[in-house]
């Protein structure tokens, strides 16, 4: 199928990103959404058309099947619906989309500078149980190391997420800014989180640049020098924990996973992803945001429970 960049579409989410019109919930587009937009008569595709990013010309116009990669819904755009664009337009090479999708991510991290909600961090490590070097798929597990105890808890069986969930290199913000791969399969347990997943391969129409940067990411993950993660997660559902200063999150959104490279010569433990992570993410030179370890509770151990550190 063909994929054409929607200028219409496009115009109207730079609109909505500039005036704050940004939802970072859950992202979902159903049937019933999409015949919202199309008005009481069913007929209004001017305005259906405005929220996508996308048109596949071999489709035929005013149908449904002929827009693609929509983007918000209700007046608002949608970070995660962006995020996800993003990952499944480099995954099928349309790279104008990718572009368009980079653009409204830089407007809405402006925004978010300027006071809008960011993500939490959850930091893990991984552990590689199985490599297929020609398909440059691995399977893994996000780790639970047992650690100090903390004042908050995180239930991994919690988690909300639609696959694929987009693999961003330490979060789009070091020297790779593209998605380098998708989660394709995650199933979160008390033992920690197993991961399937598919690593981009570089066609031969890629940049040079761009095929230099998913060389080097799947080197890096294959030889076992990236051993951090950091999952960015958006609280769905909290309650305070009685006699603490901590909280519950008893159902979080997942948002992206993103590998953290540390030094050879450091330990690999949860507070070497935490600095290294913080250091690529700028918190040194005055950003604020909440961090937080994904780790097995030592107290109370339950199964799926995992505890959190108090954010400061």
């Amino acid at each position: 199928m063909s994929t054409s960049l929607n200028s219409a579409g496009v115009a109207h989410a730079h609109a909505l990103a500039n005036a704050g019109k940004i939802n970072d919930g859950t992202w979902s587009f159903s049937a019933e959404d999409g015949n919202a937009m199309l008005g009481s008569a069913g007929d209004d595709w001017p305005n259906y058309a405005k929220w996508f990013l996308a048109t596949h010309p071999d489709q035929t116009a005013n149908t449904k099947a002929h827009y693609g990669y929509p983007f918000g819904k209700n007046g608002e755009i949608y970070r995660n619906a962006v995020i996800s664009a993003k990952g499944r337009a480099a995954q099928q090479g349309a790279e104008d989309i990718v572009k368009a999708c980079s653009s409204l991510m830089d407007i809405m991290d402006a925004k978010a500078k300027k006071g809008a909600i960011t993500s939490n961090r959850i930091y893990s490590l991984l552990e590689i149980r199985s490599i297929d070097e020609d398909a440059r798929t691995f399977e893994g597990l996000a780790t639970t190391p047992s650690t100090d105890r903390m004042d908050d808890i995180v239930e991994p069986m919690g988690a909300v997420f639609k696959l694929p969930i987009p693999i961003l290199w330490q979060h789009g913000r070091g020297s790779i800014t593209d998605p380098v791969g998708w989660v394709t399969d995650a199933r979160p347990n008390a033992n920690g989180i197993p991961v399937k997943v598919q690593m981009a391969k570089p066609g031969v129409d890629y940049p040079q640049a761009l095929r230099d940067d998913l060389n080097k990411a799947w080197v890096l993950i294959r030889d076992k020098l990236v051993r951090g993660l950091s999952i960015g997660f958006n609280p769905i559902e909290s309650t305070d924990i009685e006699g603490s200063w901590g909280r519950r999150y008893t159902k979080w959104e997942w948002l992206e996973l993103s590998p953290v490279t540390i030094a050879a010569n450091q330990d690999a433990t949860i507070q070497t992803v935490k600095s290294f992570d913080l250091k690529q993410r700028g918190i040194e030179r005055g950003e604020r945001c909440s961090v937080v370890r994904l780790e097995r509770s030592l107290l109370q151990p339950k199964p799926g429970v995992f505890r959190l550190p108090q954010t400061k």
